[in-house]
């Protein structure tokens, strides 16, 4: 009985603890991105890395073969890094590198999108320049999601 007693005790003290002072961070270096991107150059800087990941999928072995491997377009040769996709069963799945991958790689393009839109709003650019480069970082963020319903289907 004092054993079940003791366990009681011990689920109750952890139940109703909390973390927060652990999740709480501190920035000891006092350094953060603001500057940066408060200046024209650094929000410049930050829309110009929104093009960045879609280096990774133009012109990239990985990129053919997930779209137009093992279609009339493309046909697997002797040196195919990537032979499952000229199948197109349902073989694939979430495991695959690649698939993981490409997976994280547009999600950080629209993350970096996303940051770019919001110091956009703030940033020390003439007006027409800066609807110009929110209008870019639209553009490549919906592009973005594209390429994810494109290859991924609608569940996105």
């Amino acid at each position: 009985m004092k054993r079940n007693s003791l366990i009681y005790i011990l689920f109750a003290a952890l139940l109703f603890t909390s973390c927060n002072d652990f999740l709480k961070e501190t920035n000891y270096s006092g350094l953060s991105d603001d500057p940066f991107y408060d200046s024209e150059v650094g929000i410049e800087a930050l829309v110009n890395s929104c093009y960045t990941p879609s280096r990774l999928w133009y012109g990239r072995e990985g990129g053919a073969s997930t779209t137009e491997l093992g279609t009339d377009l493309f046909l697997k040769g002797g040196d195919c890094k990537h032979p499952q996709y000229s199948l197109h069963d349902l073989n694939l799945n979430s495991q695959d590198l690649l698939v993981q991958v490409y997976w994280a790689k547009f999600y950080e393009a629209i993350n970096y999108c996303n940051t770019a839109l919001v110091r956009l709003e703030t940033a020390p650019l003439k007006e027409d320049v800066r609807k110009r480069r929110m209008g870019e970082v639209c553009f490549l963020r919906a592009f973005y999601y594209w390429h994810l319903t494109e290859i991924w289907g609608e569940s996105i």
